[in-house]
């Protein structure tokens, strides 16, 4: 068990740990606000940003919900591999990826998307799921 406050109005419940890697976002049961959980660390939502904030906004909100979760050696790491395979293919000619056709985007879009959730459709398109 885990004690939780609520970043909005400080309420504290006792919640059986969620896996470490786990993302848990819940409403207080006290005042109904977000909280995101993670690590072990409880972070207020603005839920007037995401449902009537513009993107710039949105954006900004979830990037600062993030970075609360950042230490500085992760930020690093998570950079660096980047950084190292860009600087590494630098130089080489990328080969030119051809354009999706606006028939297969149609089709995408009118026939795959309403299917793909179907167990027997998936197989079809990318193998057996075991």
């Amino acid at each position: 068990m885990t004690e939780v406050v609520c970043p909005h109005c400080g309420a504290s419940k006792s919640i059986v740990a969620p896996p470490p890697e786990l993302v848990v976002v819940a409403p207080c049961p006290k005042c109904g606000e977000w909280v995101l959980l993670f690590r072990k660390k409880a972070i207020a939502i603005d839920r007037n940003v995401l449902e009537n904030g513009s993107l710039q906004e949105k954006k900004a909100h979830v990037a600062d919900i993030v970075g609360t979760f950042l230490e500085p050696d992760i930020e690093a790491e998570l950079v660096k591999p980047v950084v190292e395979e860009t600087e590494q293919h630098q130089h080489e000619e990328l080969p030119r990826a051809e354009s999706i056709p606006q028939r297969e985007i149609d089709d995408f879009i009118n026939i795959d998307l309403h299917l793909i959730h179907k167990k027997n459709y998936f197989e079809r398109l990318f193998g057996k799921v075991e």
